[in-house]
């Protein structure tokens, strides 16, 4: 053990190999007495370079032990000196929550938001933590509140948007949503994006089709996920649109993994009002231009 104490008081712990103060920790906990035990985690604690999740983590076994032996005020006083770690607060939090005690819950949290935003860090989590609160105190305005500022910091969530629907009076959702999107800084990724979801069970078409059309969602990708929704109202937009890009993309782009990907979008506008026809007089035109690449031919071939 002495041995184990001199590595972890050395340079040896830091250098990201293994955590040396945990595994010092984990031994001493089986051979040392809890005020033994305390003692060591003091001395860790007080490492200024440690990082605060390790730091939170000795501080929750400090208080842990102190109410295990019954030292209640000790166990206070250590609470109150790590309060300020957001795991310590957290553990209160959810104290504060069992014993229904909801109002020490939010003010709990709110002090954790407070320093969140001192510190220049997220306060989503706390957030979060909030909204459960007022769920289980069915504060409907507050979780109204709570999901709104929480789907604007996600940019766009369909959790949120299905827990607002359930919210907002149905008379008054198409207006709420739309100031809700208005406020949002919405974004795409590939082919997956939470407006052109939420326009899709709204059965909004015309902002799906508006959306698809924006430069930020024109992609074969996005097109590929959500035009044949459009079906009924705009396949012949659609398919003209996805002819223009797959022609494009076969120009910029060769090779086997291309050629698969222009199969893809054509199977794609299959999906359409005429799209079969579209689809082969696409290939034609491919076959025609492109004759010389045998692999695309081969991906086009049933078209």
């Amino acid at each position: 053990m002495g041995k184990l104490k001199k590595m972890v008081k050395s340079e040896i712990w830091n250098f990201g190999y293994c955590d040396m103060g945990h595994l010092f920790q984990e031994a001493s906990a089986a051979s040392q007495s809890d005020d033994a035990m305390l003692r060591l985690l003091d001395e860790m604690i007080s490492k200024p370079e440690l990082y605060d999740s390790d730091r939170a983590e000795y501080a929750l076994r400090k208080i842990g032990i102190l109410e295990k032996l019954g030292r209640a005020d000790e166990a206070k006083k250590a609470i109150k000196q790590y309060l300020n770690l957001p795991e310590v607060r957290k553990r209160e939090v959810a104290k504060a929550v069992e014993r229904k005690d909801y109002a020490e819950a939010i003010r709990l949290i709110k002090d954790g938001q407070k320093i969140a935003v001192d510190n220049n860090q997220s306060t989503r989590e706390w957030k979060e933590l909030e909204l459960d609160v007022y769920r289980r105190t069915n504060d409907k305005a507050k979780q109204i509140e709570l999901c709104r500022e929480l789907f604007v910091l996600d940019r766009g969530s369909m959790d949120y948007y299905h827990e607002l629907k359930k919210l907002i009076d149905a008379k008054e959702w198409k207006t709420f949503l739309a100031k809700l999107l208005s406020e949002t800084n919405m974004q795409a990724w590939y082919s997956s994006s939470v407006e052109a979801d939420i326009y899709v069970e709204e059965q909004d078409s015309e902002r799906l089709f508006a959306l698809l059309m924006d430069a930020n969602h024109h992609t074969l990708d996005m097109f590929d996920k959500y035009a044949h929704y459009l079906k009924s109202t705009h396949s012949d937009e659609l398919i003209a649109e996805y002819m223009n890009m797959v022609k494009n993309y076969a120009t910029r782009n060769m090779g086997a993994k291309h050629y698969s990907r222009i199969r893809q979008a054509m199977e794609g506008m299959l999906k359409l009002n005429n799209g079969k026809a579209a689809a082969h007089q696409l290939a034609e035109r491919l076959r025609d231009v492109y004759r010389r690449r045998t692999s695309l031919m081969a991906e086009i071939s049933k078209f």
